[in-house]
């Protein structure tokens, strides 16, 4: 499963979709399936956040998260 503008699962994150909180049940019924959250946006608050409401564990050895500074200076 591939959830794009995830910083949405959070209400700490803007554009907050309330019904972005049951995908958590996705995971829930469907363990084995793999999930990507993705967001180029989100806090760290947020980003922890989104990892738990949709019940990705960090301490797992299948789940990595990615991060990286906003600052982009190629970018004009």
């Amino acid at each position: 499963m591939f959830l794009s503008q995830a910083h949405c699962v959070s209400q700490w994150g803007h554009e907050f979709r309330k019904d972005y909180k049951d995908l958590s049940v996705l995971k829930h019924n469907f363990p084995m399936v793999p999930l990507m959250a993705l967001t180029a946006t989100a806090t760290k608050r947020v980003a922890a956040d989104v990892l738990s409401i949709l019940g990705m564990k960090i301490d797992s050895n299948r789940t990595a998260s990615f991060s990286t500074s906003f600052n982009r200076p190629n970018l004009r």
